[in-house]
């Protein structure tokens, strides 16, 4: 079944690059204004998470956030919050808020809250983080930047100039303890700030032949085994 988001003012928080990504998911994505649209819009459409980025102007955020979990039809719909002040953290969570996020909100916290409140485990592979050396091609050029996590189905490469999503390339890294550099194609399905908060693109490897991912999977889960 189709899963629904509900954004409440969804401007600056859910660029192109978000939308497809969670789109590409399977996951469908809902707007509104303003929590009164809000409201209507939820009791309609039951979305299975509801992500309030409002600001001070209108309702204020914890009464719209009260009027959403005292309505019968909405009270068990996990709800997020996005705030200007880690200090207001606390007031947002007696409120009743399930998970609270604080400005600036990167593309991975975005993707954990989805993950964590809808209970689904959106990678289907475990990444590393890492400090690789990664060669890619653009048009005619050749270009060198490192990634800062790995995984069976992609990497993110840290660069301040990353190429447009959708677009494909080939890509060439060495795995410590290999001497033999991993060859493959990619295509970038998103491009922002990563967990580091360093500019950068979600690339997702396309053509994977078994041997190379059995190469990465035995070096992610060493490495996250080294680090717990």
């Amino acid at each position: 079944m189709e899963k629904k988001i509900l954004i409440v003012k969804e401007e600056g928080l859910f660029p192109k690059p978000e939308r497809t990504f969670f789109e590409r998911e399977g996951f469908r994505i809902i707007t509104a204004e303003d929590c009164r649209d809000a409201l209507d819009i939820a009791i309609r459409e039951r979305p299975d998470l509801i992500i309030l980025n409002l600001w001070s102007a209108g309702m204020k955020r914890a009464e719209c956030l009260r009027r959403i979990k005292k309505n019968k039809a909405l009270k068990d719909v996990p709800v997020a919050i996005v705030i200007d002040k880690k200090s207001e953290r606390k007031k947002y969570l007696d409120a009743g808020a399930d998970i609270v996020l604080v400005k600036p909100v990167t593309h991975e916290e975005l993707v954990k809250t989805v993950s964590v409140s809808l209970k689904i485990p959106f990678r289907k592979h475990p990444r590393a983080h890492v400090n690789i050396l990664v060669k890619y091609e653009n048009l005619d050029l050749f270009l060198t930047d490192y990634a800062s996590n790995l995984g069976c189905g992609g990497m993110f490469i840290e660069t301040a100039r990353p190429l447009s999503q959708g677009t494909r390339t080939d890509l060439e890294f060495h795995i410590p303890e290999i001497s033999v550099p991993i060859k493959t194609k990619g295509m970038v399905v998103w491009t922002g700030k990563g967990r580091s908060g360093k500019k950068g693109m979600g690339i997702q490897f396309e053509g994977l032949d078994q041997a190379t991912r059995k190469v990465i999977n035995e070096y992610v889960e060493k490495s996250i085994g080294t680090r717990s």
